[in-house]
């Protein structure tokens, strides 16, 4: 109710002042009243206009802050999707390194334990020839004397 209250007298306003200027187009004289009440419509329909140019660029400027708040947004979200895919490359090739690491040492200490019984195999055998050949010495020489 009030907004068409307010409508209806802005209409009133406008035409007033519209009879205003129509009538100092004619050549007939304005009161001082009239002359006042048109600098004053014209200053208000300037702060209006002032207003309506300001309200516009406050949007546009909230429209761009908000389109570049977006993109910043979009673009965080994009870089924490690039870490977390970093991470889990690097986890999966820790933990394929480890896999592998764990293997070689494996396969390293099989090795050594295979190393180590063919030389105590080849000790033994060489124990077992030099014991042989000592005794085969100690049976000659006992032979001999």
């Amino acid at each position: 109710m009030a907004d068409v209250f307010i409508q209806v007298l802005n209409d009133v306003v406008t035409d007033y002042a519209k009879s205003l200027v129509e009538k100092s187009r004619q050549g007939k004289k304005l009161s001082e009243q009239d002359y006042l009440f048109l600098m004053m419509y014209l200053s208000s329909k300037r702060i209006d206009d002032l207003r309506q140019d300001m309200d516009k660029k406050l949007d546009d400027l909230k429209s761009y802050v908000d389109k570049r708040f977006d993109d910043t947004k979009a673009e965080i979200t994009s870089v924490k999707e690039e870490i977390k895919g970093l991470r889990d490359y690097t986890e999966r090739k820790f933990e394929e390194s480890r896999a592998y690491t764990d293997k070689k040492f494996e396969e390293t200490n099989k090795k050594i334990e295979d190393l180590r019984n063919y030389v105590d195999n080849k000790f033994e055998e060489l124990r077992t020839y030099t014991d042989k050949k000592f005794e085969d010495l100690r049976s000659y020489v006992n032979s001999k004397f």
